[in-house]
């Protein structure tokens, strides 16, 4: 689900925006990233804390709640760096 989420977020951003899609390609991409960063970094911090709420409603224990925060951290760290680089292209 959460990979159906980020398809129709990175659609949403760099295609159905009107704000973004009238810019320069290198621009368009580098505002998208920055959007994109934003999915991951909010679920980034849901499994973060043992014994937490959403782990109770999400039925998912501590051990593999740290490898979705670990892979959530990943991506986010990734797409914030495709960003910044390619904000320094289009600049």
């Amino acid at each position: 689900s959460f990979a159906c989420l980020y398809f129709w977020w990175l659609y949403f951003w760099c295609f159905n925006y009107t704000r973004i899609a009238s810019h320069s390609v290198y621009q368009r991409i580098a505002r998208t990233l920055g959007h994109m960063t934003n999915l991951p970094a909010a679920f980034l911090l849901l499994p973060a804390c043992r014994n937490s709420f959403w782990e109770s409603v999400f039925g998912v224990p501590f051990d593999r709640a740290v490898k979705y925060h670990q892979y959530l951290g990943r991506i986010t760290h990734f797409s914030l760096t495709l960003h910044m680089i390619f904000w320094f292209i289009n600049w």
